[in-house]
């Protein structure tokens, strides 16, 4: 048997080297331990800053003496509620340990090695790697004023694409494509194409414009409407996430899907949660006042910020046109003020940082800090 990294190189697939991993958020424990404070306040991952309601905290509690048991397999009793709540069949939704399982398992089903998905950029960088990990080639169309131009997506179809992923709101800009925009989009796409809609913040969204894909769905189209319990439902650390799709889109990801994928806590902490609609619904009434606040006091110090539907916002880290600072120089002053922001990569938006929205004392401080560092950058 050989040794040596360089053997094991020629047995690993060509495109597995040209992934780079995923880099989440800096965490509190983290950050407490570079600085040496305790008083960090993380927005930075898009959390809910309420946390997951008190009958989803009782659940953990009572089946973590449950812990050397595994969860009852296919998780009848949330696919059932998940199904009945969007008017839909069990054998239409999948449960996946959060969102991203699901999108990578659709990448994994429907992409051959060597064809195409279509995806916007910036977005969710889960759907390159995905795609790549599958095989699949990337095809990237560029955002126009921050929203997916889906009439460019359209285009951009071609007999080699199998995939389309919309992440609606967008991550990270917050924005939507409306209703009228996603049915003429679908209208132009071939029949060999799945559309993956990726709504991880839709029950942020105010907007009346916003789609209800599920429409598409309970018609037998092939698309496939992602969800998470990670956001609203303040489940993240937990990874509860689901699809809905026509039985014969979700069929083959059931079939790869790894068992007990979601664990027991989880498990038992997303069927709660979906029991308690009124302080889920308090909580994300908080988080969409908080945010229109968040924007005008933002603006008001002369930042630029993307207009969101999410429950976080994008904005631009310069002051005024003298002042262009990077977003890693602003979150790097942040982080000594200790707060948590996250930058944001690539060219395009390397001047832009993206800020969840917390609690009022955690929106509070944030701007106090902010007006730090900005009396900083017009002092020099």
């Amino acid at each position: 048997m050989g040794a040596g990294a360089a053997g094991v190189r020629a047995l690993v697939r060509p495109e597995v080297y040209t992934l780079e991993p995923y880099v989440g958020g800096k965490s509190l424990d983290e950050m407490k331990r570079r600085y040496g404070r305790a008083d960090f306040i993380k927005l930075a991952s898009n959390e809910n800053a309420y946390g997951p309601t008190p009958r989803a905290r009782a659940a953990i509690v009572r089946a973590a003496g449950e812990a050397h048991r595994y969860p009852e397999g296919g998780y009848p009793a949330l696919r059932a509620e998940l199904a009945r709540r969007n008017r839909l069949k069990p054998e239409s939704v999948i449960l996946g340990n959060g969102s991203n399982e699901v999108l990578v398992l659709a990448a994994s089903v429907f992409l051959r090695p060597g064809e195409e998905a279509v995806m916007a950029a910036p977005s969710f960088v889960v759907y390159e790697h995905a795609v790549r990990a599958a095989g699949g080639r990337p095809v990237v169309v560029p955002l126009r004023d921050f929203r997916h131009d889906l009439p460019a997506m359209a285009r951009a179809v071609t007999h080699r694409a199998r995939l389309v992923f919309v992440c609606n709101p967008n991550n990270p800009t917050g924005t939507i494509v409306t209703r009228g925009e996603v049915e003429d989009f679908l209208r132009r796409l071939p029949a060999h194409v799945v559309v993956v809609f990726d709504e991880a913040y839709n029950e942020f969204v105010t907007d009346r414009a916003f789609p209800d894909t599920l429409r598409f769905v309970r018609r037998g189209l092939r698309v496939l409407v992602v969800r998470t319990l990670a956001k609203a439902w303040g489940l993240a650390g937990l990874r509860v996430g689901y699809g809905l799709g026509a039985p014969d889109v979700v069929r083959p990801l059931e079939l790869i899907r790894q068992p007990f994928n979601v664990n027991l806590m989880a498990y038992r902490a997303a069927c709660a949660a979906l029991e308690d609609r009124a302080g889920v619904r308090r909580a994300v009434a908080a988080v969409v006042r908080d945010r229109e606040r968040l924007t005008r006091a933002l603006a008001c110090r002369g930042l630029l910020v993307v207009p969101s539907q999410a429950n976080f916002v994008m904005v631009r880290a310069g002051l005024g046109p003298h002042v262009n600072g990077s977003g890693a120089s602003l979150t790097l002053a942040l982080e000594r003020e200790g707060v948590i922001v996250r930058p944001l990569p690539g060219r395009l938006l390397e001047r832009w940082v993206r800020i969840t929205v917390g609690t009022p004392p955690e929106n509070a401080r944030l701007l106090r800090s902010l007006d730090r560092v900005l009396y900083r950058l017009r002092r020099r």
